[in-house]
């Protein structure tokens, strides 16, 4: 998967179970391109748990966990623009 993303530039999908490293690809990803990934986590306490993995085990990381309570949660002094 890794290399399919960062030397053939091809659309993937990585079907896998638990455990077997889907989330790795991500952070190989990021790290070999420099480049943003996005993952979309049905649980959110997993996708919690894998930003604050991301955070302790990734240098120079910027991970960041977005969920339906983020605009609760967020401070932001001006307004985004639409």
């Amino acid at each position: 998967a890794v290399q399919r993303l960062v030397y053939q530039h091809d659309d993937t999908v990585l079907v896998a179970a638990t455990g077997y490293g889907k989330s790795a690809v991500l952070y190989t990803v990021s790290a070999l391109t420099e480049k943003i990934t996005i993952q979309i986590v049905p649980l959110t306490k997993l996708g919690e748990n894998q930003r604050d993995d991301i955070t302790r085990n990734v240098p120079n990381s910027k991970p960041v966990w977005i969920d339906a309570d983020t605009h609760l949660k967020v401070y932001c002094p001006e307004p985004l623009s639409p």
